[in-house]
């Protein structure tokens, strides 16, 4: 919504006056004192302006009605957001407010850009991420004091369908005022038991459990790992230290999140786990959905 035109020919502080006057003469006036209302415009420059406040809600001047007052109050009270917002960057205002956390959900801007994987794939199109972010069932902080900003989101679909029922997560990268997408999984209900589940970290790790891959970092072997510490050198390769059995190399979905400690050549890696491509496509098959795996397998890249 635009300010008035007749408002724009007067400065930010005779605007907001002439709607300050407006809406005190909406308000009942129980008679104990006598009022006394003061404005520095002509009194035509603040008769247009209330003539094309009615016109463009098509309410006529002399209906006092409850409905007419509740339009015009709440028409008032946007057109006075808006002059309080001239002049002001909204792009950094929305970056401060999500910085600080009080951004709200639906709010943030969602960018799908560096996801690693075809969407179509997996049955998932854009607006399903958008909508599980913007609007989820529930959400959650991982690791805030190692990793801050890095969330699961969870969107269940189908709620009252026992065999078409399906939970999408996306794990995404809070910033500023934007939700950078890392991955995202559909996988239905009836190919687990998500009675015990009680949040969206635990939907990703029975998820992982039944489609992961076992791998091993460091000296440790298992298919989800929330956070590690990894020291390395320069040139080293992520498949160096994820390290994936011969046999199912090239045929994993590898998620990852990292980010370099302040130590030098030290790696803090976040929601480690590698997707069994073959199966989880399959079973996505069987409910109709119109995934496959024929694109090329893109392996983990240098760290440096």
């Amino acid at each position: 919504m635009n300010v008035l035109r007749s408002l724009k020919q007067f400065d930010k502080a005779t605007a907001e006056l002439i709607l300050a006057r407006l809406t005190d003469e909406l308000l009942p006036d129980p008679g104990l004192t006598k009022r006394t209302r003061t404005l520095d415009v002509t009194p035509e420059a603040y008769s247009v302006v209330k003539q094309e406040i009615h016109s463009f809600l098509k309410l006529d001047p002399e209906d006092l009605s409850a409905p007419a007052r509740a339009k015009l109050f709440n028409y008032l009270a946007s057109q006075m957001s808006q002059l309080s917002l001239l002049g002001v960057d909204l792009e950094i205002v929305k970056r401060r407010i999500g910085d600080r956390g009080d951004l709200r959900q639906d709010l943030y801007d969602v960018d799908v850009a560096k996801f690693r994987f075809p969407l179509a794939n997996f049955g998932i199109r854009p607006n399903h991420i958008e909508d599980a972010v913007k609007y989820p069932d529930d959400v959650q902080q991982i690791l805030p004091d190692r990793y801050p900003g890095l969330f699961v989101y969870l969107k269940i679909h189908n709620k009252l369908s026992d065999n078409q029922r399906f939970a999408l997560l996306v794990i995404g990268q809070k910033s500023g005022h934007t939700i950078f997408v890392v991955n995202a999984w559909r996988f239905y209900h009836s190919r687990l038991d998500l009675e015990s589940a009680r949040n969206p970290l635990d939907y990703l790790m029975m998820f992982v459990e039944l489609y992961g891959i076992p791998i091993t970092i460091g000296l440790e072997t298992g298919k989800f790992f929330l956070y590690e510490k990894i020291e390395t050198h320069k040139g080293t390769r992520m498949d160096e230290i994820i390290k994936i059995p011969k046999d199912d190399s090239g045929g994993g979905f590898v998620c990852y999140v990292f980010q370099k400690s302040s130590i030098e050549q030290l790696y803090e890696l976040a929601l480690v786990f590698v997707i069994d491509r073959i199966r989880y496509v399959s079973d996505l098959r069987k409910h109709g959905v119109p995934a496959n795996d024929d694109f090329p397998y893109r392996p983990p890249g240098h760290l440096f």
